[in-house]
């Protein structure tokens, strides 16, 4: 392919846009010798990579010119694009999802040119209903050879199948025995809910179970899991391989190891809150998906288990996230400290937030950290702190007032300049002080 003669420059490099937010900049075209273009366009486009099939999409297109253009002439297109913003930008482990804007000139009779990607941010605060995106997502080509190979056999052995439907619907009876009926000869009726099932990062979700024992029964206890994955798929066929990275899971215990007895009905509740930083559920393609669900389990010796799945949709919180190392953590702490001053006047809801955030560290930068007392008997903690030193600093680029604890076990300290990773751990909700400890100096 020749070399290309096109370049994208963007106005705004650095801003992250937002669903119908405008991006500009300009086309140069610096051609090396007479050139004919029968179109030359430039599109907002994305791409999916990672362990998965690779997808595609375009987003808005705008024809800039068709003509000819001279050998050692500079020629420059202003554009104006807008943005969709789903898929959003994401940088995970097996999954991420990258936007740029792309010139492409069509060259007749020769070899046509393409630009090197602008990249660009793309966020978003809603997802649509199937999650899928918007338009003009295009298959990997694995899908489409996997696609045409089905399409192949069901057409020459279409009549064969037909004598697999018995053995299927078998195999359908005993998965139904094994896995509703047994469970249900123990547990009874059962019956489960989440709510809401649409939720945004960092909010409270509640679930309840209920159930009326057909026998007393001892069982290992009743739990729920919340549990967000990256799905992805490689390959096609009998070469089709599906990865899974576990972005976030806990387990809760809703009933301890006992007995269930015979007519007695049980009802249990719980509420989680989720991490503010949790990835937002996406449904690209079936080869590229972060997927979100609680699941419900009675665990019952030596008897197959009762447990039922729920999804739930996590909504974007309207800034990159990721579990990568590309992504700002401290981008993060700043919408945890935003959910911590809204809660100031509210010390029930203040726990709710700190202990959606419990063990999540951020990296940071801080200045001039000058020595203070430990806060008072009003401060709020998610658990008992551990012995040390307090810090107060202000960090002027995100505008927070931080007090810190320094735990006695770490002695690299450098007060002047302090760069590594916190923890929130607190408040002081009369003062609007935002706690933390340090974790690791880097």
């Amino acid at each position: 392919m020749a070399e290309s003669i096109l370049t994208v420059e963007l106005d705004d490099s650095d801003s992250a846009f937002e669903d119908g937010a405008k991006v500009t900049g300009q086309v140069i075209v610096r051609p090396t010798k007479e050139t004919k273009c029968s179109e030359l366009s430039v599109s907002c486009v994305w791409a999916t990579h990672g362990r998965g099939n690779v997808n595609t999409g375009a987003g808005d297109k705008q024809v800039l010119y068709s003509g000819t253009w001279q050998a050692g002439q500079e020629y420059n297109y202003k554009f104006e694009l807008t943005i969709s913003a789903w898929p959003p930008t994401y940088f995970g482990n097996y999954l991420n999802v990258e936007h740029a804007v792309t010139a492409y000139a069509k060259i007749p009779w020769a070899f046509d040119h393409t630009s090197p990607p602008a990249e660009i941010i793309v966020v978003a605060d809603k997802s649509p209903d199937d999650l899928a995106p918007k338009q003009n997502t295009q298959l990997g080509i694995g899908n489409v050879i996997g696609w045409i190979i089905l399409v192949a056999i069901l057409a020459i052995f279409g009549m064969m199948f037909l004598f697999l439907v018995p053995i299927i619907l078998l195999v359908a009876a005993i998965g139904w025995f094994f896995f509703s009926f047994l469970p249900k000869s123990i547990t009874g009726k059962v019956s489960c809910d989440v709510q809401p099932k649409r939720l945004k990062p960092g909010q409270m979700i509640k679930g309840n179970i209920s159930l009326n024992p057909k026998r007393t029964s001892r069982i290992n206890g009743i739990r729920y899991t919340v549990l967000g994955e990256e799905v992805v798929a490689s390959g096609s066929g009998s070469n089709r391989k599906t990865f899974r990275h576990e972005l976030y899971k806990t387990v809760g215990e809703l009933h301890p190891s006992g007995h269930l007895q015979r007519g007695q009905p049980l009802s249990l509740e719980f509420e989680h809150a989720l991490p503010p930083e949790s990835a937002p559920s996406m449904k690209i393609s079936a080869d590229n998906e972060i997927a979100w669900k609680v699941e419900l389990r009675v665990d019952i010796p030596r008897w197959p288990d009762w447990s039922q799945s729920i999804p739930i949709v996590i909504e974007p919180p309207g800034f990159v996230v990721g579990a990568a190392g590309r992504i700002e953590k401290d981008a993060w702490l700043v919408k945890v400290c935003e959910q911590i001053e809204a809660s100031w006047e509210n010390a029930e809801q203040m726990q709710l937030v700190l202990s959606a955030i419990v063990g999540h560290e951020f990296e940071v930068q801080l200045t001039d950290l000058e020595s203070r007392e430990a806060p008072g008997e009003d401060a709020i903690f998610s658990s008992a702190p551990p012995s040390g030193k307090w810090f107060e600093t202000f960090n002027d680029m995100y505008d927070l007032f931080l007090v810190v604890l320094l735990p006695d076990g770490i002695r690299e300290f450098n007060t002047i300049a302090y760069r590594g990773r916190i923890r929130i751990i607190g408040c002081v909700l009369e003062e609007g002080e935002v706690l933390a400890e340090i974790v690791s100096s880097t």
